[in-house]
């Protein structure tokens, strides 16, 4: 589960990286509205893909896959490696609950 969500993570974070690096090039060389960059059209660009694919699109997916991979990092970590709680507060409230 560890290399799943640091594939996540990595993936999320590739995205976002291109997409601020392609919104602040937009802006300081094209002076670019932010908001024409995020929902503008970019056919004939090399990221629309042929497919009508918006900046904002990409960074929803980057968003997504990155959050996607902190939280499984976060929940495996939380739970443990054979998937009871880490800590002995939460196994001891497991406990009690099971009696």
């Amino acid at each position: 589960m560890n290399l799943a969500s640091l594939i996540l993570t990595a993936f999320g974070t590739i995205i976002l990286a291109g997409v601020g690096q392609l919104t602040w090039y937009d802006i300081t060389v094209w002076g670019k509205d932010i908001v024409l960059i995020f929902f503008g059209s970019r056919t004939g660009e090399a990221i629309s893909l042929g497919i009508g694919v918006r900046v904002i699109h990409y960074l929803l997916i980057g968003l997504v896959l990155f959050l996607s991979g902190i939280f499984a990092f976060l929940r495996k970590r939380r739970l443990g490696a054979n998937g009871e709680p880490s800590s002995k507060l939460e196994r001891d409230a497991r406990t009690i609950d099971k009696l």
